[in-house]
């Protein structure tokens, strides 16, 4: 009987954590590190049926191969028409970019915020602000857009990229190079941090194969609020904790988080009940975004949370995620307990 409720708890949280149990591996290659994550991720069975070939890409991801070649069985749940009961709901709002009703002088109806003309960078992942990315540029155009960019010319803005819509997202991320190093053969070798994010409000330049995309964009931040966000973030840290501990009971492992994701976590000496400094909030959006790049979910929904312009349902939707994992992994751990093995 204890085996059969066990199981049953573990069969409720699995649809929700099965893309967590794969990113685990994944924690990451982001948060920890990238030698460490992969051998955690590389012996998991979870790996191997989940794995597939990294497809065509102007890029190669260097020590974040092993991750991005990983395709979370959520994602391939988002794509049917019946998701009612997939937990991962939040996909359908993302926003792709359309030429339709998009121009100028439909733009200039309503007060814009900052606006630049950037170059544009497809690609398949989410780059939040704050997650550093290390880049392998081979396509001339982009060899041409990195260059400039390192020579302080022009900025680049990542934007999701979804081969099975052949679209690319409308929010996306610019990024900052913090190093940069060109091979005899010319290709480049980069590491990029994610900075601001924005929305494309029109296309100036389309790509070409020797030229890169253009468009003008707006900058987007969350809303501002005077609403204590403490309590909420601080069950989202805890959460992550406790999920990650799970994790290395279940796995026998004794990974940490990084430094960099500790840092931007709540604070002990400040006040609850009043009104947050500015220092703080933006340490809280960072903070949530920090979360977000941890629990690598599926494509879309992470694309989903970075166009979110509200911190407290960032961290809403976050908490939901580290229930469902908690659930799933608490399971997990009673049936090793009882039986001696984890189970897959």
């Amino acid at each position: 009987a204890f085996q059969e409720r066990s199981m049953q708890r573990g069969r409720r949280g699995m649809a929700a954590f099965q893309a967590l149990r794969v990113c685990f591996g994944s924690i990451l290659a982001v948060m920890l590190d990238e030698t460490t994550a992969f051998n955690h991720l590389a012996t998991s069975p979870a790996f191997q049926r989940h794995a597939v070939k990294p497809g065509a890409s102007c890029t190669k991801r260097g020590t974040f191969d092993h991750v991005q070649s990983v395709r979370p069985f959520q994602l391939r749940m988002s794509s049917r028409e019946d998701d009612s009961k997939s937990p991962f709901v939040y996909f359908k709002d993302v926003e792709f970019y359309s030429d339709d009703g998009n121009s100028l002088e439909t733009l200039s109806t309503r007060p814009l915020g900052r606006v630049e003309e950037i170059g544009i960078f497809p690609l398949g992942l989410v780059l939040n602000p704050g997650a550093r990315v290390p880049l392998h540029i081979m396509e001339m155009r982009y060899r041409q857009l990195f260059t400039k960019t390192w020579e302080g010319k022009q900025k680049v803005g990542f934007v999701m990229y979804d081969k099975d819509r052949n679209r690319w997202a409308k929010v996306g991320t610019t990024a900052r190079l913090i190093s940069f190093d060109t091979k005899p053969d010319g290709k480049i070798m980069t590491l990029g941090e994610g900075d601001e994010r924005f929305r494309v409000l029109k296309v100036t330049r389309i790509g070409s194969q020797m030229e890169y995309m253009k468009a003008l964009v707006e900058y987007i931040d969350d809303e501002n609020t005077e609403e204590d966000l403490k309590p909420l973030e601080e069950n989202v840290w805890e959460s992550l904790k406790q999920v990650l501990s799970l994790s290395n009971e279940l796995y026998g492992k004794k990974l940490d988080l990084k430094d960099s994701l500790k840092s931007l976590a709540p604070r002990k000496s400040y006040n609850m009940g009043k009104k947050p400094l500015r220092s703080e909030i933006v340490r809280q959006r960072l903070f949530s975004f920090a979360v977000a790049q941890v629990l690598d979910m599926p494509l879309l929904e992470q694309q989903s949370l970075l166009q979110v312009q509200d911190t407290k349902e960032r961290f809403r939707r976050e908490m939901g995620m580290l229930e469902m994992a908690q659930q799933f992994l608490t399971a997990q751990v009673s049936l090793k307990n009882a039986f001696g093995s984890s189970t897959e």
